[in-house]
């Protein structure tokens, strides 16, 4: 009796024991992530600590924002963070600084949401040959910028993969001459959704190099020196893809093939003569579809014969008056032969082009459904 009775006690102290620390624990880590009281920033430093609310990325009350420049040491930087340990910081920015390098162990024990760097020159972004980047956040980090800071293609950025929470990775104006096939990867694929590499020196990309990113929204690949770009480099999902003020003479047949996610393509300031039907028949009839050639070299020929046969003409004939639907918008000019030199793009006709039978009217009273079948076969 006295026996089984002490059992049931010493099972009830136990429970209680676990009971309790357990509660400790939950405290703690609630406590390990209170939001920083911006008191403790003294003003007149490097640093200002500010509250935002409801803010375009972030629709969360008492954001705590930490704004850093002229940050001359690492030492410096981690005196400044002290009072932000054990804490949250929604937003960290730098700016205008000399760390040298990036520590993998700075945010070690602050849960940040954003970090946001700039004209801040890094020899890397790691610590040690093994260690991962920004460790501590890898459930936390949603956004990470790293602009004008002098990277190159030799940066191990395959060392981001465990950042399983990154959705908006901005490397633009670097030094990056190459995209390689390793970098995005691991579970940043299933995370990211705006990757932006503009105004680096990007002259190759390797086969696969954004593939595996399923959940890409955003690729801005402007301002740089890509030459060819191939549909095997590109996820499926792009929304937006800005290919503007490269040096694309061609665009690769079937580059848009099953992009039914499609909705912006930016190719101003390339070397493009004509829009080929082969590359745009993917895509063409999404009536969501922007299109933007500015900028380019395009001779207005018979190539665009295609092109002019969605273009409306006049007529007093009912046959004729049914026009396709409108399917995309077009944004560009000619430039060549000289008759046709700053005409839009929408408004060249089957007459100007001398297209003949190519625009006969049988294919043009078949309607949208023609249209679409011919020039959208994935579109369905």
């Amino acid at each position: 009796m006295f026996l089984s009775h002490h059992k049931r006690s010493t099972r009830g102290r136990d429970g209680a024991s676990v009971l309790l620390a357990l509660v400790s624990v939950v405290s703690g880590v609630t406590a390990h992530w209170l939001s920083l009281d911006c008191a403790k920033f003294a003003p007149g430093g490097p640093c200002n600590c500010t509250v935002h609310d409801r803010t375009p990325n972030n629709q969360s009350r008492n954001q705590v924002w930490i704004t850093c420049s002229n940050v001359t040491s690492l030492e410096e930087l981690g005196g400044i963070l002290a009072p932000a340990r054990h804490h949250r910081v929604d937003k960290f920015q730098l700016g205008v600084s000399t760390l040298g390098h990036l520590p993998s162990n700075l945010f070690l024990d602050v849960r940040v949401s954003e970090v946001h760097l700039w004209d801040t020159p890094l020899a890397s972004f790691v610590q040690g040959d093994s260690d991962d980047a920004l460790l501590g956040l890898q459930d936390t980090l949603r956004s990470l910028a790293l602009r004008r800071c002098a990277l190159n293609s030799s940066q191990p950025f395959h060392r981001m993969g465990h950042l399983r929470a990154l959705e908006m990775l901005d490397l633009s104006f670097n030094q990056l001459t190459t995209v390689r096939a390793s970098w995005f990867k691991a579970q940043l694929s299933g995370s990211l959704r705006s990757l932006l590499l503009r105004g680096n020196r990007i002259n190759r990309i390797e086969n696969g190099a954004f593939a595996m990113l399923y959940r890409l929204f955003q690729l801005d690949l402007s301002q740089n020196n890509i030459a060819n770009i191939e549909r095997s480099m590109l996820p499926d999902t792009l929304f937006f893809l800005d290919l503007s003020d490269n040096r694309l003479s061609v665009l690769s047949p079937l580059l848009f093939d099953k992009m039914t996610s499609l909705r912006r393509v930016y190719l101003n300031g390339n070397r493009l003569t004509t829009l080929d039907r082969a590359v745009w028949a993917a895509v063409w009839s999404n009536p969501k579809l922007g299109v933007e050639v500015h900028g380019n070299p395009v001779v207005c020929d018979r190539r665009l014969c295609w092109l002019a046969r969605l273009v409306p003409r006049e007529c007093h004939s009912r046959d004729c008056q049914r026009s396709p639907a409108d399917y995309r918008q077009l944004d560009g000019r000619c430039n060549a032969p000289p008759t046709m030199a700053g005409r839009h793009l929408t408004h060249v006709d089957c007459d100007s082009l001398v297209c003949g039978t190519a625009c006969d009217s049988a294919a043009r009273r078949a309607g949208d459904e023609y249209l679409a079948n011919e020039l959208s076969p994935f579109w369905r």
